[in-house]
């Protein structure tokens, strides 16, 4: 998964950051403020990333979750 960047509004786009995923990915939300993420896969789970510094383009996945409920938190 990429993600990527633009600066002002008549920037070119940069890529940021990737983000390694092991089965495709369905869906991206973003949070508000821009700097947790969270992406949901085919393989039924959702990974929940949250940005080093606002601003940094640096993602740590938080927790990991299935239908289960959790499994990996940081």
């Amino acid at each position: 998964m990429k993600i990527w960047k633009k600066e002002g509004q008549d920037g070119e786009w940069q890529l940021e950051s990737e983000i390694a995923r092991d089965a495709p990915v369905w869906r991206v939300e973003f949070s508000p403020i821009g700097n947790l993420l969270s992406v949901c896969s085919g393989d039924n789970q959702t990974a929940v990333y949250k940005e080093k510094t606002l601003g940094s383009g640096e993602w740590v996945q938080e927790t990991l979750l299935n239908e289960e409920g959790v499994l990996r938190d940081k």
